[in-house]
């Protein structure tokens, strides 16, 4: 929650409803947990208030612990309930420290595993961009939810400022959210109400992996494990380099794709239900060229210098050389040099 002064209405309207906040969760969910953070802005001038300044003696602060997680209904009332708006000078605010830290769970314990993993978003700034002191961007926000598999945000934005909305929407969209909007104070229980619902009935991607393969040939990807507590899943979308933009679209789980270089690193699954709700899930994919018989340098042919190489283990055991054994006889030998020549890519086995 953004406790800077403007939220001072919308504060004061949470803590009014946290009894049915906290009741709606215990109520929906049979195994739940509620940690509460709050953020200001950075404790320097012009970005917030300074220690000693007359509106916020201790000095703003960009992210701060006020309950790990709990299932005391009473401790998370009061926490809540602790919740003071100050200072912070300038409009944007800390935003990506404070998610960031929270989905690393700093101070709040830890991600218990196999849990649907959500942070509830409450503000009506956008954050800086990049940020000051610590350089986040949206792309280290991404990256924070993915590492916890993930970690979906959905921003309760306040208010009609139009780049704080953009953000609030672009968060949502890279974390597998959904942003809900509460233009007054008087909206902000009833958004906060929806967002909880959306994430209790979001689907779940399961992407599945890790995949390997060979470039150039098609590898099968299986997202049949991805499911809809409370409907149908409609659409798969894939993202095969992990950039934030969805290259397949499927209403089917299962898809095969083909790299033609080398890849090694993330790709992305989303998938959307019958609500319109998504969730996202990443796996890892190792692509490598196939090894060409007799290609000793791995420079993609196969010439006089790998005849070379061949030549300086003749007569040793194939162990110096396993490569070097062609013929498989457990020692490298004439016979050996012979059946590479036969095999080079390049006229009179000449280099390029």
């Amino acid at each position: 929650i953004d406790v800077t002064g403007s939220m001072w209405d919308d504060i004061d309207a949470v803590k009014a409803s946290a009894t049915e906040i906290v009741n709606e969760i215990s109520n929906k969910v049979a195994d739940w947990r509620i940690a509460v953070v709050d953020f200001q802005d950075f404790p320097v001038y012009p970005y917030g208030c300074e220690p000693g300044d007359y509106w916020n003696p201790a000095g703003d602060w960009p992210y701060r612990a006020i309950l790990p997680f709990s299932t005391d209904k009473t401790a998370i009332i009061n926490a809540i309930n602790s919740l003071q708006p100050l200072c912070g000078w300038d409009w944007p605010e800390s935003i990506y420290s404070a998610l960031i830290r929270s989905i690393n769970t700093e101070g709040l314990g830890e991600w218990r595993k196999g849990v649907k993993k959500v942070v509830i978003l409450m503000t009506d700034s956008y954050p800086h961009d990049p940020e000051p002191f610590t350089g986040y961007t949206m792309a280290n926000v991404k990256s924070a939810s993915e590492s916890v598999d993930p970690a979906a945000i959905y921003p309760v934005f306040i208010g009609w400022d139009s780049i704080a909305q953009a953000y609030a929407e672009q968060i949502a969209e890279q974390t597998g959210g959904k942003v809900f909007y509460a233009p007054t104070a008087s909206d902000v229980v009833d958004a906060i109400l929806e967002a909880v619902e959306a994430a209790l009935k979001a689907p779940i991607a399961e992407a599945n992996g890790p995949y390997k393969g060979i470039v150039g040939s098609p590898i099968t990807f299986d997202a049949s494990g991805s499911y809809d507590p409370d409907g149908e899943i409609v659409f798969y979308e894939w993202d095969w380099d992990n950039d934030g933009v969805y290259d397949d679209n499927e209403t089917l789980p299962v898809i095969e794709h083909t790299w033609y270089k080398e890849f090694s690193g993330t790709i992305k699954l989303r998938v959307t239900d019958n609500d319109g709700l998504t969730s996202i899930d990443t796996a890892s994919v190792e692509v490598t060229a196939l090894a060409i018989t007799g290609d000793l340098d791995n420079d993609g042919d196969i010439d006089q210098n790998d005849l070379n190489i061949l030549l300086t283990y003749r007569n040793q055991p194939a162990s110096a050389c396993p490569e070097c054994d062609i013929d498989g006889d457990g020692i490298i030998t004439v016979l050996d040099a012979r059946k590479l020549v036969l095999m080079c890519t390049r006229p009179r086995c000449a280099c390029e």
